[in-house]
């Protein structure tokens, strides 16, 4: 996860430079670093942040969306929230634990008058189903995402679909590098099943 959010602090970088030169459109690879200095250098978990389009990025990145619609969402963002390292590793407990939460989105949006999930009901599912209290502005990029008609409600249905794709995808790329650790290769094939079989 250091990695992932280091490459996306790196492509932040890089881009903030194209626009300083007056090439925004300009994309470039970030630069590389020596392997020494990048292990050397170690994350502030305070301090270090992305933007709230790095985020929304990361969170459309390896989902089934094609990129006209990923590109949308990320147009829709309504926030320049910042997010530190600590704010990125409470995503990816949420991520992981997505299952859990799409069961306590559905019974939420089952008992709701209008059979919605508002932003308040999406913290406590969060948080019954992790343990985690997610930032306010965490939750608010989530909803520009994924509440396209901003309507202040997200469909458990939607968003379990994303993500369900979203862990499976990002799974299978990591197993696919050329080093993975047999714990890890293990770790990351029992959560593909446990998505296959939920399917």
């Amino acid at each position: 996860l250091q990695h992932e959010f280091r490459v996306l602090m790196d492509e932040e970088a890089e881009g903030e430079k194209q626009d300083a030169k007056g090439n925004p459109n300009q994309h470039t690879q970030p630069t590389k670093q020596n392997p020494h200095q990048q292990k050397l250098r170690k994350l502030d978990l305070q301090n270090d942040y992305i933007s709230a389009k790095s985020f929304a990025t990361s969170i459309l990145r390896n989902t089934q969306l094609d990129s006209d619609d990923i590109k949308s969402r990320i147009n829709n963002l309504q926030t320049d929230h910042k997010i530190s390292f600590n704010n990125y590793l409470d995503f990816s407990t949420f991520l992981l634990s997505i299952e859990d939460i799409a069961e306590i989105l559905k019974f939420i949006e089952k008992n709701e008058i209008e059979h919605t999930v508002g932003p308040k009901q999406f913290a406590t599912a969060v948080k019954i189903g992790t343990g985690l209290e997610l930032p306010e502005k965490m939750i608010d990029i989530l909803y520009d995402l994924f509440d396209l008609e901003d309507e202040k409600s997200i469909s458990y249905k939607k968003l379990t679909s994303v993500f369900r794709t979203r862990l499976e995808m990002s799974s299978r790329a990591y197993l696919e590098e050329s080093r993975v650790s047999f714990r890890r290769c293990l770790f990351m094939s029992g959560y593909r099943k446990r998505i296959t079989d939920s399917m």
